[in-house]
């Protein structure tokens, strides 16, 4: 029996309510980015098991090579240097790390990963979504390879020009501190950093030598994987694609920035913005964007 998951209807239902402001515009690159990955896993798991639950674990690299349209070049060499080979993952939703409010985070809330917090989600199939404000990461994909666990960390930009910094982009999304809060021995850490919103298509793997100033003892060279434009992204079938872009590009009401305080002629700032639209949906004495900033 053929399983019809209806990506069509659910992305049709989410533009509605986006053009109505419910989706806050800063997180449209993010929430694609979700939508991306999730569909690229439920479609694996599509082809290839049956009967189909989603409980699945799939080959890293498997994962990897269904992503995207062309093939990454260097991609086995990249994995199998890095030690994950024979990693799996297996993720059917995202969750939230519950740091976006200061006072929970205050009262013993996860600010920062921990080792057992990335195992328990890998069993429990699921994956990241970093807080408002969280530094360098957007999303956290945790895995499996045979002797331990470690994470994809991915940052997506939907802007129509490239920020990408070759070195501290690199360094950054692999650097165990920016997700855990601290170092964390030779954790396995895999970098992916999109760039949603260029034309040009294009996928490889982007490196970085750094110097071993402790104890001299040479470079390590530090990889990830850096995806350009949505056209990329093999699950993106015309139908498909084109709801995505919608959700990328197209400007609601009343987010537009000339909307924003109902004067056509004044350009807000982003961030100003969406201050100025809040008060629309939520009667509030304290503005959500700065309760919710981290510290």
């Amino acid at each position: 029996m053929k399983f019809e998951f209806g990506w069509e209807n659910c992305l049709d239902t989410l533009l509605e309510q986006f053009s109505h402001g419910v989706i806050e515009t800063g997180e449209r690159g993010e929430l694609v980015n979700r939508i991306l990955f999730l569909k690229t896993y439920t479609d694996i798991v599509k082809e290839n098991y049956n009967p189909v639950t989603f409980l699945q674990k799939i080959s890293l690299k498997l994962f990897l090579e269904s992503l995207l349209c062309e093939k990454i070049e260097g991609l086995n060499e990249l994995l199998e240097t890095m030690g994950i080979d024979k990693t799996e993952i297996g993720f059917n939703h995202w969750t939230p790390l519950l740091a976006t409010n200061q006072d929970y985070v205050k009262s013993g809330g996860n600010k920062f990963l921990s080792e057992n917090l990335v195992k328990k989600a890998y069993h429990c199939h699921a994956a990241f979504k970093m807080p408002i404000g969280f530094h360098v990461i957007d999303h956290i994909i945790p895995f499996k390879y045979p002797s331990g666990y470690g994470i994809i960390s991915i940052q997506n930009k939907n802007a129509k020009r490239t920020t990408f910094n070759n070195t501290m982009d690199i360094t950054s999304l692999t650097h165990p501190k920016n997700a855990f809060g601290k170092l964390v021995g030779s954790y396995k850490i895999l970098g992916i950093y999109i760039d949603l919103g260029l034309d040009d298509v294009a996928a490889g793997i982007k490196s970085k030598s750094l110097m071993q100033l402790r104890n001299h003892t040479g470079a390590s060279i530090k990889h990830i994987i850096y995806i350009q434009s949505i056209e990329s992204f093999k699950c993106c079938e015309e139908e498909i694609g084109k709801r995505l872009s919608k959700i990328l590009f197209t400007r609601p009401w009343p987010l537009d920035t000339q909307w924003s305080m109902f004067n056509e002629k004044t350009d807000l700032k982003r961030n100003d913005a969406i201050k100025s639209f809040l008060p629309l949906v939520f009667e509030q004495k304290q503005s959500l964007v700065d309760k919710w900033r981290l510290e």
